[in-house]
């Protein structure tokens, strides 16, 4: 029995800019077994300078239909790209809720 080699993966990334060594040493690691492209969870459209072990996705769901898939390859979704990261940033980002708990905790009002 022959089995196909894996060549595509696919890595969830938290934030680019807190995981840079992480990344690079993901992209090399990927470069150097074989793989040929993988996709994160960013969300968007990949262009010419998308990192091909990182590109980003478009979710395509069972309900979309073809004009809802035709606005999403057209980049009528690409502004959620910029949501998310307004997500990430405010939900990983400790120090916004740290000094709002240190004034809390000492009765600073």
């Amino acid at each position: 029995m022959s089995v196909d080699p894996l060549t595509h993966f696919h890595t969830l990334l938290l934030s680019r800019k807190k995981n840079k060594n992480f990344i690079r040493y993901l992209e090399d690691a990927l470069q150097n077994t074989g793989f040929d492209y993988g996709v994160s969870t960013i969300l968007g459209r990949a262009g010419r300078n998308s990192n091909k072990y990182f590109l980003p996705r478009l979710p395509v769901n069972n309900w979309d239909d073809l004009s809802l898939l035709r606005a999403k390859l057209d980049g009528g979704y690409d502004w959620l790209h910029w949501l998310q990261l307004l997500k990430k940033s405010i939900l990983h980002n400790p120090t916004l809720f740290q000094d709002g708990a240190d004034v809390l905790s000492h009765n600073k009002w």
